[in-house]
């Protein structure tokens, strides 16, 4: 028993130093990031963009072009090697480039995604942090789940290290208590969806980096044996905008239940080809009856949920807007920049990058749900736009990546090497990265627009995926691999975005 909790504090200290890890390299990312002089990554600011946007590409009969590249190259300090492997087609058929603006979910979005999701649930109001309380009905669900884990070791062998005991404990003795005085009837109000400022629903002070004063809905509802939590957050100011909607397990009470809910699903065999079309299929309906616009399902794979002694597995599905009839590009994350002095008229807010993904566990259960950067297109600027050869947009995309060095890429794919070289004992200098480039998509990304601070264009562009594989140099042994967007060229102009 004594070298089990030993190895558990082991354990958790070591996930501890690669999170302390992760946030010190990422707020170095500005630091790492390369500073290209080359005239082959093009500006932003040369004009040539709002230029191009006006040439139109000869008809386009939206024929399938196979795109096949095999080499090698290095980064200009040696440091990375990059391999082609692409071979696969693109349906290169006429592409829009159109303006858009933020969309900022309402109430009765909330009400339509909640009703898609879960049909005629009774859906209930969380309240104040201050003023949550159960019926004896809700309080004895609550406990028979925590108490299957009330034991130490069957805690550690199922969940692993990602629920602490004692704050299982805790939370089951307080729920004990508040079964000899709670009420048979739900004491919970019906929500009655309406905004409410965070700062009703944190009735602490306790915003975290907020100011108390976004808009948010905050909703619990129970499926079976299972609770979840929507919640719904918009804010429209100068500093930063936001507009998203979360699904989770839990009712936003704590994260012990959320992890006790996230196994006790995702332990099962793992799904199977048709279990992922099932999900697939069920997350084009959830979309196509939210009634928030056109979207389509774009990539569904299987992830390893490592808990306990046994792994767990999900279903994960991302789908992406349809503009003008065009994909948007799975995995484009945009680059940003943003004036952070509200004394200057320059200044612009941000908004983040349409987000849509749904988790299901083998039997299709929802495990959870986000969809966030929502926009709407105000205006097509050119509905059949010229455009680089794919042979310009490969060579933009190799001289942009020769030029990061093993540090900087790692610092802007997640800082992977830094954790294993803590977790493997290493020096940073015993990583080599060799980086495989292994797939393109060709679709509609989103950029800023010039002198706009709440406008965007939707641009054709050629986005570059590929799995970075970290080996130890002295052994030869692979020591992790990490699949990833590398860069995304802008077909309009070759700029990066």
């Amino acid at each position: 028993m004594k070298n089990n909790k030993v190895g558990k504090q082991k354990l958790l200290e070591k996930r501890l130093r690669s999170i302390t890890l992760l946030i010190l390299c990422i707020a170095m990312l500005t630091a790492c990031a390369p500073n290209p002089s080359q005239d082959y990554v093009t500006s932003k600011n040369d004009g040539a963009f709002e230029s191009n946007i006006q040439e139109t590409a000869p008809q386009q009969n939206g024929d399938a072009t196979s795109l096949t590249r095999t080499g090698s190259f290095t980064s200009t300090d040696g440091s990375v090697e990059y391999i082609w492997n692409i071979d696969q087609a693109i349906i290169d058929g006429p592409m829009p480039v159109a303006e858009a603006v933020p969309y900022f979910f309402t109430p009765e979005d909330a009400r339509q995604i909640a009703t898609v999701l879960f049909g005629d649930a009774v859906f209930y109001d969380i309240g104040p942090e201050s003023e949550r309380y159960y019926s004896r009905g809700e309080l004895d669900r609550k406990i028979n789940l925590l108490s299957k884990y009330a034991d130490e070791d069957t805690l550690y062998a199922l969940v692993g290290p990602y629920v602490i005991h004692s704050d299982l404990q805790k939370l089951l003795r307080s729920y004990n208590r508040q079964l000899e005085t709670a009420p048979t009837d739900d004491p919970r109000s019906i929500c009655d969806w309406t905004f409410k400022k965070e700062s009703y629903y944190e009735d602490d002070g306790k915003y975290g980096m907020g100011d108390g004063t976004n808009d948010q809905l905050n909703i619990a509802t129970t499926i079976g044996n299972y609770s979840y939590c929507i919640a719904v957050d918009v804010r429209n100011k100068r500093d930063y905008q936001t507009s998203t909607i979360t699904v989770t397990l839990g009712d936003g009470s704590s994260y012990v239940e959320r992890e006790l809910q996230l196994v006790e699903l995702c332990m099962t065999e793992r799904p199977t080809q048709e279990q992922i079309d099932s999900a697939t299929a069920e997350a084009q309906r959830s979309l196509d009856q939210m009634g928030l616009g056109e979207f389509v399902v774009a990539k569904a794979s299987v992830s390893v949920i490592e808990a306990g002694s046994v792994p767990g597995y999900a279903i994960v599905v991302n789908a992406v807007p349809i503009i003008e009839g065009v994909p948007g590009l799975v995995g484009h994350t945009g680059i940003t920049d943003a004036n952070t002095d509200l004394n200057t008229e320059s200044y612009d807010s941000t908004y983040p990058m349409t987000y849509i993904r749904f988790v299901y566990n083998a039997e299709g259960q929802l495990i959870s749900f986000s969809m966030h950067g929502l926009t709407e297109v105000q205006k097509v600027r050119n509905d059949n736009v010229a455009t680089l050869s794919t042979d310009k947009l490969f060579a933009k995309a190799q001289t942009y990546l020769s030029l990061f060095d093993s540090e900087s890429l790692d610092a802007i794919t997640g800082n992977n090497a830094w954790v294993l070289a803590i977790e493997n004992d290493i020096p940073m200098e015993s990583i080599v990265f060799k980086v495989e480039i292994t797939g393109v998509q060709y679709g509609l990304a989103r950029c800023d627009m010039a002198d706009s601070d709440n406008a965007f264009y939707y641009t054709p562009a050629l986005l570059f995926e590929g799995t970075i594989n970290f080996y130890n140099k002295n052994t030869g042994a692979l020591l992790d691999s990490s699949t990833v967007t590398l860069v995304t060229i802008s077909a309009v102009d070759g700029t990066i975005v």
